[in-house]
């Protein structure tokens, strides 16, 4: 049986008020970008991987080619809901999101938690690249 979008999105929903922490991992008590994602790949069954070897500001690079193994990059233009989004703040691209089709969902830092926020167009001058999860129907 395979994963729809609508799947991705309402477990990423069960995630939005978990407080933010580095490299958590624990829905409810703490989390990160990264682990938003790697939580919803792992009760959707899509995925078993984690990795929390990176600091506050992740390597570019190495993010890259993880995000690269572990999901189907696509062109940004063809992103759907329940697509994943790579996103720079600053410089370089450090933090991902799940897109919902309006919004996006990810731990925010600066909100101190796992957020819904409304997709607009100064969150979409910050997406460097797309991404679908293996094992999702889109």
């Amino acid at each position: 049986m395979s994963v729809t979008p609508d799947q991705v999105i309402a477990e990423a929903r069960t995630w939005v008020g978990t407080p933010f922490g580095h490299q958590g991992r624990i829905k409810g008590r703490r989390v990160d970008c990264a682990g938003v994602i790697i939580g919803v790949a792992r009760a959707l069954g899509l995925s078993q991987f984690d990795s929390r070897d990176y600091g506050r500001s992740p390597n570019p690079e190495r993010m890259g080619a993880i995000l690269r193994s572990e999901l189907i990059e696509i062109p940004v233009i063809d992103a759907e809901p329940g697509c994943v989004f790579w996103m720079a703040f600053d410089a370089d691209p450090q933090h991902v999101a799940i897109y919902t089709g309006t919004n996006l969902i990810h731990a925010y830092s600066m909100a101190e938690k796992c957020v819904e926020h409304r997709m607009d167009s100064q969150l979409r001058t910050k997406i460097r690249a797309a991404f679908q999860f293996k094992k999702v129907d889109y």
